[in-house]
């Protein structure tokens, strides 16, 4: 089932709300989206944390094993993104903190 409201749409999703809201809010579903707005290709973003242990041709070799080019009747692209985790302690260190500091700003706020 779409989830989406029209207010929520032209509220908060910029040009894909003006162009949009009106189809999904006659749609029940998303292949029913699809068919309404004619919509012919989907765009999938694949986000790849790795190390540097790991080589762009490990990577491209297993993204080639990817089968579905179609999904839901429509042409498939994948758009890559690499983020290269150099140290993974230090990156863990700086979501935890930055977690803390939220909760912390939360607590503040509600009371």
């Amino acid at each position: 089932m779409l989830m989406l409201s029209n207010r929520f749409l032209r509220n908060n999703m910029g040009i894909f709300g003006e162009i949009y809201a009106d189809t999904i809010e006659l749609s029940l579903s998303v292949e029913d989206f699809i068919k309404k707005a004619s919509v012919k290709n989907i765009g999938i973003p694949i986000f790849i944390a790795h190390g540097e242990d790991t080589t762009p041709d490990d990577i491209f070799e297993k993204l080639n094993k990817i089968k579905t080019k179609n999904i839901l009747g429509l042409n498939t692209s994948y758009i890559i993104v690499s983020l290269p985790i150099i140290n993974k302690s230090k990156m863990i260190g700086v979501f935890t903190q930055a977690i803390a500091e939220r909760m912390a700003d939360y607590e503040a706020k509600s009371k």
